[in-house]
């Protein structure tokens, strides 16, 4: 839990000994011997140290906020929050008490705790450039793009100039989220100009560029960030989706090769390739790589997704079929595969299974993309007609 050699808590741990035998009800003493005790890896002595400077100055909030990290190491969370919400109480201007509280609630998954530790820490140090880029992230981990934005702005406000390239990066991706490519082009723009050597701004510009349909000035961001970073293999399948949407999938199945070659656990690498071949109209070799995907990661949605479109895509319904099952069990809440299975089962003639897989699309949102949502209803409708005239066809 600190610095130093052992030695040092060793020494540090007699001088205060000798110390409690002169002052034995000095909780000061009993504070500092209980550092030096955690410091040093004796968790449970520790642990008796903060008890007792507690017991002799039960107001000292740094006391429950220094025993509440002991208690969380040791695994004891509630007993940590216990006293972490007992040291904020009694100093409600404590930084280390909010930083140990936060550190907790994140580990517990808390992130709406998270967040309101983290304004408590920016109203008590509101130039700390290191809370606002956490809040930043943890707002758009959370949707709130706009927050976000606002974070980074500040951030880049009293950042310190060299590390300027990285909140630029940051608002432009949240600017892209928010459907802002202007935004963050700007932004992209902005952290090239302070590191023109930055391969990642390359790259994630690209992306916006081939978002906008930019695809000339897409592939010379993918050249710039390979010749930067000629041995990452990301930068390798952001080129090849790059010239895939221009048509050259030779060059792009080169690309993804590369990927590999450089990577060989890449899921990402390989569900590039699958879909450059599948393009390419080799079912067979796209299959391959979707298959290498899932293998390399099983848990991935999408995955299977995109394996279930190269299935019905040789006539395999029944495969097909299975992985759109298997893309919703891991992602029951994603509504594009239940839009896509659902034209399958039209495709089958068991229309009502499709009305059921269109009407869950709907449940959960819908996505515009996807089809307009009276579009869907309206759909929804005709199966239903088709499926009464395929009744009475077989009466």
């Amino acid at each position: 839990m600190g610095a130093g050699t052992h030695h040092d808590h060793d020494e540090t741990i007699r001088l205060h000994n000798e110390a409690v035998g002169l002052e034995s009800d000095n909780g000061i003493i009993y504070l500092k011997r209980a550092v030096a005790r955690a410091a040093k890896g004796d968790l449970d002595g520790a642990l008796g140290d903060y008890d007792e400077a507690i017991r002799l100055k039960p107001d000292y909030g740094r006391a429950y906020a220094e025993r509440g990290r002991v208690r969380q190491e040791k695994g004891d969370f509630d007993g940590a929050l216990r006293d972490y919400d007992e040291a904020i109480r009694l100093d409600p201007e404590s930084r280390i008490a909010y930083s140990n509280r936060l550190s907790l609630r994140k580990a517990k998954g808390d992130l709406d705790g998270v967040l309101r530790d983290i304004d408590e820490l920016i109203r008590l140090g509101p130039d700390s450039s290191l809370d606002y880029f956490s809040r930043a992230r943890l707002r758009k981990a959370k949707g709130d793009l706009d927050g976000a934005v606002r974070d980074y702005d500040e951030l880049i406000r009293i950042s310190d100039p060299k590390w300027l390239p990285l909140p630029y990066i940051d608002r432009a991706d949240a600017r892209k989220a928010k459907g802002d490519l202007d935004g963050a082009l700007r932004d992209y723009d902005e952290a090239i100009r302070l590191k023109p050597d930055f391969w990642a701004a390359y790259a994630a510009r690209a992306d916006a560029r081939k978002a906008q349909g930019d695809l000339d000035g897409a592939m010379s961001d993918c050249d710039d960030a390979t010749r930067l970073k000629p041995d990452f293999w990301a930068v390798y399948t952001a080129r090849a989706d790059a010239r895939k949407a221009k048509g050259d999938l030779e060059g792009a199945l080169g690309d993804c090769d590369e990927a590999i070659r450089l990577e060989p656990e890449s899921n990402i690498a390989y569900l590039c390739r699958a879909s450059v071949r599948k393009a390419k109209g080799d079912l067979d070799g796209a299959l391959h790589d979707y298959d290498e995907a899932i293998r390399l990661h099983p848990y991935y949605g999408y995955a299977y997704f995109y394996r279930a479109s190269a299935h019905n895509a040789k006539g395999n319904v029944h495969w097909a079929l299975r992985d759109y099952d298997e893309a919703i069990r891991l992602e029951p809440d994603n509504g594009v595969f239940y839009f896509n299975r659902a034209a399958l089962w039209e495709s089958a003639h068991r229309y009502l299974d499709a009305v059921a897989d269109l009407q869950k699309y709907l449940d959960l949102g819908g996505d515009i993309s996807e089809g307009d949502q009276a579009e869907v209803k309206q759909r929804i409708q005709e199966l239903k007609n088709k499926d009464k005239a395929l009744r009475c066809d077989r009466r």
